[in-house]
């Protein structure tokens, strides 16, 4: 035994790391000696294998009291105390031989589900192996055991030779976690597991003890008095620290029992798996998409919190960073994007843990992105880490198992919705309410509730009985997006106001210009179609704004009876409430000096929210801000992305480097609404018109594949209204247009059209894309091109996305929108 220990002691002074000052590693050569990795013992194929990831480099010899060689046989699955043994498939060599075999890994009942080669050396009576960490979190060295003792025998090993044990010893050990001393400098402070449980009954007994920390065996005391058992059989750090564990880990303790030093000892008694680290109580949580859940975190060890001189307890807090949330949104993959842009960032949000109050319960609520999909649910995950700390190192940069967040899908009352001011114009608000708005001037169409999130309309009169929409801007904080037409037919304005660090807004556009999309934060989506002389708007809701909403698209709450409702909340007649809804003085996003105010003031929105002190200046728990609060949607197949036209100033004048938009007084001025809108006109009725409009739209051959998804009832009644409003069919275009923008936006939502019949094929989805061209390749009535896989191909003499140019027509010429002042 003592020559055992001296070698042992050597080995320690000339092998560092795995590399020893004597070449021969016969002599110097790092120790196996853990019962855990012999052929003899069994894992329960349940709890997590433990692995040689994290072994040093180098030559070992296992000199555990059975000595046995690496497994030369394919091993059971769970021989080894491991689902994935390691073992040798070759012939061991002979003495002072060195030669190179191929070592194989069981996997999942596969003798050589993977393998490697590795070094052996045969040396006087023993073989020396040089072993490699795994490269994976599986794995772990085989070696022979002769077999373990059966039930009421024992030996001093454990193993076979065995005898029966001369006393009864009945106990069940726990392992139990303190800190033995609070004083600042005490060698004591510092977290120590204790095996409990033997009773005073056995206070004449000696005892031996071992330990071991996720299956792999770290330490074992033989014939241990009863009154030493919970000091020199207990565990610190600096004895399972070989491990590679510092917290996070499972432990186990072993007793068994003999009346003197050399008598035959019982059989060992185990205890429980004790798992030492933050808890997590909430490992999953099911949540509706959009609400908050509240994770919940516990520790099941003290922290090594300390006393001052005076005996006065010092600070003692641990602060636990939530340093990543990712939503994982499977079916996404089809969109062949990235196109969640979800952000994997370090968070100031968190949980500030009190040490001195290690064992209570904290809480960290988590709110989740509302799904604008129709898809059932999807997963968050969050994860926690440790920061580093002064007070109990054992926790730094710790890495709590992630927690799982399942998101459900929304009330289907919420999903789907729109709100749309379309040709002359007709408004149909989130709740189905239908009307015509006359008045003119610059309306909120749509406003968040809490948060800088709108949209304005301008609605102008042509002179002729005839009102449109010709102006839309949105808005996100300092980000704002504005198409402008109210001054000459068919000449719009495009502008993006924003910079770089203010950009909220996600904005595509095709067709040269004509179509655009706009996300906000929210997932809410505003889709704009231009026509020759007016614009119409569709607002795709999102879920997240439930009871959030307000203007003339009334508020998103599934109660059409309440959309006529003035700015104080209250249902009035339609006039008032238009007038209410007309931009008041420095709200316009239209005229440069209100928007300018909007565009140098900073939004920030915070949705991690909790209970830490704000007085706390190092980790608050209410500073995580963020804009995102839906999971986006898949961009719009076939747009380009727009981003901020960069406000610049020339060098000379001071005057904006760019055409800005500033709009008079009179075209924003509300002004009422005309009386003449419900007589029909021009020979025009309710039947001949809906024959019309019918036969027109049902025609249209892009949206015969539509007609199984979306209910054209909708479109057609537009159309029926704006023949009677205006007396013609002009505004046909807008309620084909609006068919498509309900197609499109059930391609979009509806996540089962995304996925192909078979391999290779085209989806649904993106087959009815492929027949939906920009205005159908027609003018005016006239078709001007052929539609082929979402491209218009123009006859001769046209040209542009949609075949709207003529070539041999003359072009139109504008003054300029503005004064503008020419460079010298």
């Amino acid at each position: 035994m003592k020559q055992r220990l001296y070698l042992e002691i050597v080995l320690i002074v000339v092998c560092i790391y795995g590399v020893c000052a004597n070449g021969d590693p016969c002599f110097s050569f790092l120790t196996l000696n853990d019962s855990t990795r012999l052929s003899s013992y069994e894992s329960d194929g349940v709890t997590e294998s433990p692995s040689d990831r994290l072994l040093t480099p180098g030559w070992y010899r296992n000199i555990h009291p059975t000595e046995g060689d690496m497994m030369t046989v394919c091993p059971n699955a769970t021989q080894c105390g491991t689902n994935f043994p390691v073992w040798i498939n070759g012939t061991l060599p002979n003495r002072t031989e060195i030669v190179t075999l191929r070592a194989c890994k069981t996997v999942f009942g596969m003798c050589c589900g993977s393998q490697f080669d590795i070094k052996v050396k045969g040396c006087a009576g023993y073989n020396v192996y040089e072993l490699a960490p795994m490269t994976t979190n599986t794995g772990r060295y085989c070696f022979y055991g002769p077999d373990r003792c059966p039930p009421g025998q024992t030996s001093p090993t454990g193993f076979q030779p065995c005898s029966s044990s001369s006393i009864s010893f009945n106990v069940s050990p726990r392992v139990s976690a303190i800190i033995p001393s609070h004083v600042f400098n005490s060698p004591e402070r510092q977290l120590t597991f204790t095996c409990t449980g033997v009773s005073t009954s056995y206070s004449a007994f000696l005892f031996d003890i071992t330990w071991e920390v996720e299956g792999r065996e770290v330490k074992r005391v033989i014939n241990v008095a009863f009154s030493d058992i919970l000091t020199v059989g207990n565990l610190i750090e600096s004895e399972w620290s070989v491990t590679g564990y510092k917290i996070g880990m499972h432990v186990k303790c072993a007793v068994r029992a003999r009346q003197r030093a050399n008598d035959i000892p019982t059989q060992f008694k185990y205890s429980a798996s004790f798992f030492a680290g933050f808890k997590v109580l909430t490992p999953s949580l099911t949540v509706s998409g959009g609400a908050t859940g509240n994770v919940k975190i516990t520790s099941t060890v003290p922290i090594a919190c300390a006393h001052n001189t005076n005996g006065l307890r010092l600070p003692c807090f641990i602060r636990l960073e939530m340093f990543d949330f990712n939503a994982q949104v499977g079916f996404r993959e089809t969109c062949q994007r990235n196109i969640t842009k979800l952000e994997k960032k370090a968070s100031s949000c968190g949980i500030k843990f009190d040490g001195w109050r290690w064992n209570s319960q904290y809480s960290l609520p988590v709110t989740t992105l509302v799904d604008q999909s129709f898809s059932a649910q999807y997963t968050a995950v969050v994860k926690l880490r440790a920061l580093a700390n002064d007070i109990d190192h054992l926790w730094d940069d710790h890495v709590i198992p992630d927690i799982k967040i399942v998101v459900t899908g929304t009330d289907s009352r919420r999903r789907g919705k729109r709100c749309r001011a379309y040709n002359d114009p007709q408004l149909i608000s989130f709740d189905g309410t239908r009307r015509f708005l006359g008045s003119v001037g610059e309306f909120v169409l749509y406003k968040h509730n809490t948060k800088p999130y709108t949209v304005h309309i301008i609605t102008k009169n042509d002179r002729s009985s005839r009102y449109a929409n010709c102006g839309v801007s949105v808005q996100a904080g300092a980000d704002i997006f504005i198409i402008y037409g109210c001054d000459y037919r068919g000449k719009w304005i495009q502008k993006r106001f924003c910079t770089g660090d203010s950009q909220r807004l996600e904005v595509y556009d095709k067709n040269a210009g004509k179509q655009f999309e706009i996300h906000l934060p929210t997932g809410t989506r505003v889709v704009i179609l231009i026509n020759s002389d007016f614009l119409n708007v569709d607002i795709f809701i999102s879920p997240s704004e439930w009871m959030n909403t307000k203007g003339l698209c009334g508020s998103f709450n599934g109660i059409a009876s309440d959309d006529f409702a003035d700015r104080a909340g209250n249902v009035v007649i339609a006039s008032e409430y238009e007038k209410a809804w007309s931009v008041q003085s420095g709200e316009s996003l239209f005229v440069e000096k209100s928007r300018t105010a909007k565009l140098d003031r900073h939004y920030y929105f915070c949705s991690c929210v909790g209970n830490i002190s704000s007085n706390d200046p190092v980790f608050s728990q209410s500073t995580d801000c963020s804009w995102q609060e839906g999971t986006q949607l898949c961009p719009p197949l076939t747009w380009d992305a727009r981003a901020c036209d960069t406000r610049q100033k020339r060098t000379t004048d001071n005057i904006l480097d760019d055409e800005t938009i500033d709009v008079p007084l009179d075209i924003i001025k509300f002004q009422q609404a005309a009386d003449n809108v419900d007589t029909w006109k021009n020979d025009w009725n309710e039947t001949s018109a809906r024959a019309f409009c019918t036969t027109k739209i049902m025609g249209v051959s892009s949206l015969q594949s539509c007609r199984h998804l979306v209910n054209p009832d909708d479109s057609i009644d537009m159309c029926v209204t704006d023949i009677k409003i205006s007396g013609e069919s002009k505004y046909l275009p807008g309620a084909v247009e609006s068919f498509q923008s309900l197609c499109s936006n059930e391609i979009r939502l509806n996540t089962s059209l995304w996925v192909p019949a078979a391999p290779g094929q085209k989806s649904p989805a993106e087959e009815i894309e492929a027949l939906q061209c920009p205005g159908e390749c027609e003018h005016d009535g006239q078709s001007r091109g052929a539609c082929t896989n979402g491209v218009c191909h123009c006859f001769a003499n046209f040209d542009g996305p949609d075949c709207s140019i003529d070539l041999l027509r003359q072009p139109t010429l504008f003054p300029p929108a503005t004064n503008n002042i020419c460079d010298k």
